[in-house]
Protein backbone atom coordinates (compact mmCIF):
# COMPACT_ATOMS: atom_id res chain seq x y z
CA UNK A 1 0.00 0.00 0.00
CA UNK A 2 1.35 3.42 -0.92
CA UNK A 3 2.15 5.93 1.77
CA UNK A 4 -0.53 8.44 0.61
CA UNK A 5 -3.13 5.71 0.37
CA UNK A 6 -2.25 4.45 3.85
CA UNK A 7 -2.40 7.97 5.27
CA UNK A 8 -5.82 8.56 3.69
CA UNK A 9 -7.14 5.24 5.02
CA UNK A 10 -5.90 6.07 8.52
CA UNK A 11 -7.45 9.55 8.35
CA UNK A 12 -10.78 8.04 7.31
CA UNK A 13 -10.63 5.46 10.09
CA UNK A 14 -9.78 8.13 12.68
CA UNK A 15 -12.63 10.37 11.47
CA UNK A 16 -15.05 7.46 11.67
CA UNK A 17 -13.65 6.55 15.09
CA UNK A 18 -14.34 10.06 16.33
CA UNK A 19 -17.88 10.06 14.84
CA UNK A 20 -18.69 6.66 16.34
CA UNK A 21 -17.33 7.77 19.72
CA UNK A 22 -19.44 10.94 19.69
CA UNK A 23 -22.49 8.88 18.65
CA UNK A 24 -21.97 6.41 21.49
CA UNK A 25 -21.45 9.18 24.03
CA UNK A 26 -24.56 11.03 22.87
CA UNK A 27 -26.97 8.10 22.99
CA UNK A 28 -25.49 6.65 26.16
CA UNK A 29 -25.62 9.95 28.07
CA UNK A 30 -29.15 10.77 26.87
CA UNK A 31 -30.30 7.29 27.91
CA UNK A 32 -28.86 7.79 31.40
CA UNK A 33 -30.43 11.25 31.66
CA UNK A 34 -33.84 9.93 30.64
CA UNK A 35 -33.46 7.02 33.05
CA UNK A 36 -32.46 9.23 35.96
CA UNK A 37 -35.48 11.50 35.45
CA UNK A 38 -38.11 8.82 34.81
CA UNK A 39 -36.93 6.26 37.37
CA UNK A 40 -36.51 8.93 40.05
CA UNK A 41 -39.98 10.29 39.32
CA UNK A 42 -41.43 6.79 39.43
CA UNK A 43 -39.93 6.08 42.85
CA UNK A 44 -40.95 9.55 44.05
CA UNK A 45 -44.55 8.69 43.18
CA UNK A 46 -44.11 5.53 45.23
CA UNK A 47 -43.03 7.65 48.19
CA UNK A 48 -45.95 10.04 47.70
CA UNK A 49 -48.33 7.09 47.98
CA UNK A 50 -47.47 6.88 51.70
CA UNK A 51 -48.22 10.53 52.48
CA UNK A 52 -51.26 12.16 54.06
CA UNK A 53 -54.71 11.47 52.67
CA UNK A 54 -53.32 9.54 49.73
CA UNK A 55 -52.01 6.64 51.79
CA UNK A 56 -55.44 5.14 52.50
CA UNK A 57 -57.19 5.95 49.21
CA UNK A 58 -57.13 2.95 46.90
CA UNK A 59 -58.03 5.01 43.80
CA UNK A 60 -55.26 7.57 44.36
CA UNK A 61 -52.64 4.92 45.16
CA UNK A 62 -53.77 2.95 42.11
CA UNK A 63 -53.47 6.06 39.94
CA UNK A 64 -49.96 6.76 41.27
CA UNK A 65 -49.02 3.13 40.61
CA UNK A 66 -50.29 3.34 37.02
CA UNK A 67 -48.40 6.57 36.36
CA UNK A 68 -45.29 5.09 37.94
CA UNK A 69 -45.54 1.98 35.76
CA UNK A 70 -46.11 4.13 32.69
CA UNK A 71 -42.94 6.10 33.43
CA UNK A 72 -40.97 2.89 33.91
CA UNK A 73 -42.32 1.49 30.64
CA UNK A 74 -41.43 4.70 28.79
CA UNK A 75 -37.91 4.47 30.21
CA UNK A 76 -37.62 0.80 29.24
CA UNK A 77 -38.93 1.47 25.73
CA UNK A 78 -36.42 4.28 25.29
CA UNK A 79 -33.63 2.06 26.62
CA UNK A 80 -34.56 -0.72 24.18
CA UNK A 81 -34.70 1.80 21.33
CA UNK A 82 -31.31 3.43 22.07
CA UNK A 83 -29.31 0.43 23.24
CA UNK A 84 -28.62 -0.91 19.72
CA UNK A 85 -27.13 2.46 18.69
CA UNK A 86 -24.75 2.35 21.64
CA UNK A 87 -23.82 -1.28 21.06
CA UNK A 88 -23.29 -0.81 17.32
CA UNK A 89 -21.11 2.23 17.97
CA UNK A 90 -18.99 0.24 20.41
CA UNK A 91 -18.76 -2.61 17.91
CA UNK A 92 -17.64 -0.25 15.14
CA UNK A 93 -15.10 1.39 17.44
CA UNK A 94 -13.71 -2.04 18.24
CA UNK A 95 -13.51 -2.87 14.52
CA UNK A 96 -11.66 0.39 13.82
CA UNK A 97 -9.20 -0.34 16.61
CA UNK A 98 -8.60 -3.76 15.07
CA UNK A 99 -8.15 -2.22 11.59
CA UNK A 100 -5.60 0.26 12.92
CA UNK A 101 -3.68 -2.54 14.65
CA UNK A 102 -3.67 -4.54 11.41
CA UNK A 103 -2.19 -1.50 9.65
CA UNK A 104 0.65 -1.56 12.17
CA UNK A 105 -0.47 1.18 14.56
CA UNK A 106 -0.55 0.89 18.32
CA UNK A 107 -4.28 1.57 18.47
CA UNK A 108 -6.14 2.21 21.74
CA UNK A 109 -7.73 -0.84 23.33
CA UNK A 110 -10.53 0.89 25.26
CA UNK A 111 -13.38 -0.34 23.12
CA UNK A 112 -11.85 -3.78 22.78
CA UNK A 113 -12.00 -3.98 26.57
CA UNK A 114 -15.58 -2.61 26.57
CA UNK A 115 -16.66 -5.32 24.14
CA UNK A 116 -15.12 -7.95 26.41
CA UNK A 117 -16.94 -6.55 29.46
CA UNK A 118 -20.33 -6.13 27.74
CA UNK A 119 -20.42 -9.80 26.85
CA UNK A 120 -20.95 -10.44 30.55
CA UNK A 121 -24.41 -8.81 30.28
CA UNK A 122 -24.33 -6.87 33.55
CA UNK A 123 -26.13 -3.82 32.14
CA UNK A 124 -29.17 -5.82 31.15
CA UNK A 125 -29.39 -7.32 34.64
CA UNK A 126 -29.43 -3.85 36.18
CA UNK A 127 -32.31 -2.74 33.95
CA UNK A 128 -34.30 -5.85 34.84
CA UNK A 129 -33.50 -5.40 38.52
CA UNK A 130 -34.80 -1.82 38.53
CA UNK A 131 -38.00 -2.86 36.76
CA UNK A 132 -38.53 -5.77 39.15
CA UNK A 133 -37.83 -3.56 42.16
CA UNK A 134 -40.47 -1.06 41.03
CA UNK A 135 -42.97 -3.80 40.26
CA UNK A 136 -42.57 -5.58 43.61
CA UNK A 137 -42.48 -2.31 45.57
CA UNK A 138 -45.84 -1.31 44.09
CA UNK A 139 -47.22 -4.79 44.56
CA UNK A 140 -46.21 -4.64 48.23
CA UNK A 141 -47.67 -1.13 48.56
CA UNK A 142 -51.03 -2.15 47.13
CA UNK A 143 -51.06 -5.29 49.28
CA UNK A 144 -50.42 -3.19 52.40
CA UNK A 145 -53.20 -0.82 51.39
CA UNK A 146 -55.68 -3.65 50.84
CA UNK A 147 -54.80 -5.18 54.21
CA UNK A 148 -55.15 -1.77 55.89
CA UNK A 149 -58.57 -1.24 54.36
CA UNK A 150 -59.72 -4.76 55.32
CA UNK A 151 -58.58 -4.45 58.92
Amino acid sequence: MENDELEMKVDILLAEYQAAHINRNHYDSVAFTVASILVATSFTLYGISFLGEVRNDFVEVGFLACVSFALMLIWYAYHVYVDPFVRLSIKRLWEIEENLRQLGFDAPKLHTMIVQETTKGRGRRIVRLILMLAYFAWLFRILVLVLTIML
